[in-house]
């Protein structure tokens, strides 16, 4: 029998001995890739690197959610159409930040609905991450014997259960978003940065959401509802995870910036889903015919910002609804700073201008927009 690394995890339901185990083996291999990290500045990431290297690929979480949320009986649909594809785009991030994205998704989603993962470069200057990774040999990974040369790749690399593609150039994060999209083949849509670590049982609340919110619509079955989950907080210098508050939802300012808003109605069962204006940084997951009925993430917004509440908007107005799912919960480092520049050296406004916004406006007219948060009441009230 192989030996196992064991990493112990705090309430891990679908694992009879309450851990999770990698080989020894592969957990040398993943800790190697890791300190292949070309050297730079804090600046570079806006977060610890050294520290999130030290954690490595996997590690254990506090279980952040509410206790009725872990003795909660889902209902879930048949798998056999309710395939998810995963995508998380990424542009200078750190391998182990990365890397932790996806083990934490590969070994806390249940297999039958993790249909596959979709890593987009977006012209990374380190262009040897997506090669490395196709010559790993263990789940999610599968390595492909084709892939060692870097010259040789023909995008997209399918590799076990990881699709990945680099982008010729700098698409921006929308841009690769719906590149992800476009490449993906499952029912379902659920857009992850690639800074995040999945918590225990996260995927099937938002399932459950998901896919029972639309038999509650007609006949027609139709999935007009995208969720999200809480996002709990990955500290930048320490890399601690702690609990976010399930009592806000999504606001924002008239400089189209994203604010937590207090919830109105709080009186409600703390683990139901609950409406919301907006997405967080636009981790959702959303039905994959859906989302390109509503034109997917408008292509014209450049390189970051905007995205989330420009297709939020499109989606009330066009009959669908959000909802935050305090049951699932998924860690972000939520850094302070932009690690990366725009185009034209911006600063990232002239991509919330995109939006929608009429008239002729200067930067010093963008300056002297009021900051007022909008909470779309009337959308909330439908």
């Amino acid at each position: 029998m192989a030996s196992t690394a064991v990493l112990q995890i705090v309430s891990y339901l679908d694992s009879p001995t309450g851990v999770e185990r990698i080989r020894v083996a592969d957990v040398i291999e993943l800790k190697e890739f890791i300190s292949k990290t070309p050297a730079q500045s804090y600046e570079y990431y806006f977060y610890n690197n050294a520290i999130s290297d030290k954690i490595g690929s996997l590690r254990a979480l506090p279980d952040t959610r509410d206790e009725r949320c872990a003795a909660h009986t889902y209902r879930l649909p048949p798998a056999a159409r309710s395939k998810v594809s995963i995508v998380i785009t990424y542009h200078n991030e750190a391998r182990s930040a990365l890397i932790r994205t996806i083990m934490s998704v590969h070994k806390r989603t249940p297999a039958k609905y993790l249909h596959e993962i979709i890593l987009i470069d977006d012209y990374s200057d380190d262009d040897t991450i997506l090669p490395v990774l196709s010559q790993l040999n263990f789940p999610p990974f599968a390595h492909n014997k084709t892939l060692s040369n870097t010259d040789a790749l023909i995008w997209p690399v399918n590799i076990g259960l990881i699709k990945m593609q680099r982008n010729p150039r700098r698409l921006g994060l929308i841009e690769s978003r719906n590149l992800g999209a476009r490449l993906a083949t499952g029912d379902y849509l659920l857009f992850l940065d690639s800074h995040c670590e999945v918590n225990v049982g996260w995927l099937e609340p938002m399932l459950e959401r998901i896919a029972h919110a639309a038999l509650g619509r007609s006949a027609r079955n139709v999935n007009m509802v995208a969720v999200s989950p809480v996002l709990d907080i990955i500290d930048t210098e320490t890399l601690d995870y702690r609990a976010s508050s399930k009592n806000l939802m999504g606001g924002f300012d008239w400089n189209l910036h994203f604010h937590w808003v207090q919830r109105q109605n709080m009186e409600q069962n703390d683990k139901e889903a609950f409406r919301s204006p907006v997405f967080s940084g636009g981790i959702f997951m959303i039905s994959r015919n859906w989302f390109f009925k509503l034109n997917a993430f408008n292509s014209l917004l450049e390189i970051w910002g905007g995205e989330s509440i420009e297709f939020a908007i499109k989606l009330w107005l066009c009959g669908g609804e959000i909802e935050i799912v305090p049951c699932s919960r998924v860690g972000h480092i939520f850094r302070k700073q932009h690690a990366f520049s725009f185009t034209n050296g911006g600063d990232g406004r002239m991509t919330y201008l995109r939006l929608g916004w009429s008239g002729s406006l200067d930067a010093q007219g963008i300056n002297k927009w009021p900051v007022v948060t909008v909470r779309i009441e009337t959308l909330l009230m439908r």
